[in-house]
């Protein structure tokens, strides 16, 4: 997936945002476990690769509608909470962001909070929002339908990185719903919030750290 990544993906939407998390999420980790440089220039290659004034989308609907013409929210969040594992990084080695991974992480939040981000009635006291599966281009019905899952915890995570970096409460707000609606219904709106697969619990383990952590800040 990874190693042809730069040749071949042109960008931050269609499908190419999940492999370039799971591409940045290895290389922070294996940097930090080795120090060795090579995975370094490649965290650096990952993030100089998403620059978020380089999406056709950044700015809102483009009117698009191509068959890649669409990100995927859970995705891109995905990569956010891997720019945050990158600063996080940097810091623990000393380094400086070279690269303005913190200011892209934000961009693509504001992006998220601006056009992406749909809001749902409150539902038995809880506080609700979301994102839809795949957002198109070309603003289709379908960017309104929220999908209810543990995927939205991730979404808390990636908004809660973004408000530790500007300290918008705003943003904590977003972060806040997300991660709300995410860990009541871990599978769909209105489910017996029981774990009956392993990915859902998988999910539901390494997801919101991020999100607890500037809650109890």
């Amino acid at each position: 997936e990874g190693y042809a990544l730069m040749n071949h993906l042109s960008g931050m939407y269609g499908n190419n945002s999940r492999l370039a998390g799971n591409n940045l999420n290895a290389m922070v980790a294996a940097y930090s476990a080795t120090a060795d440089a090579r995975y370094l220039a490649a965290a650096h290659a990952l993030i100089a690769w998403a620059d978020p004034a380089a999406q056709p989308y950044i700015g809102g609907p483009t009117g698009s509608s191509g068959e890649d013409d669409f990100m995927s929210p859970q995705f891109v969040n995905y990569f956010c909470k891997g720019m945050g594992r990158y600063v996080d990084m940097l810091g623990d080695f000393g380094l400086s962001d070279t690269h303005d991974a913190a200011n892209r992480l934000v961009r693509f939040q504001r992006f998220m909070f601006e056009h992406v981000w749909v809001s749902l009635a409150d539902g038995g006291g809880r506080a609700r929002g979301g994102y839809p599966y795949r957002w198109f281009f070309d603003g289709r019905a379908v960017n309104s339908e929220v999908v209810v899952c543990n995927w939205l915890v991730l979404g808390a995570d990636a908004m809660a990185l973004a408000y530790g970096l500007n300290d918008d409460s705003n943003y904590f707000d977003r972060a806040t719903a997300l991660f709300r609606t995410g860990i009541a219904d871990p599978f769909f709106e209105g489910d017996a919030n029981t774990y009956t697969a392993t990915k859902e619990m998988a999910n539901a383990v390494s997801f919101g750290d991020n999100f607890l952590y500037e809650w109890a800040r």
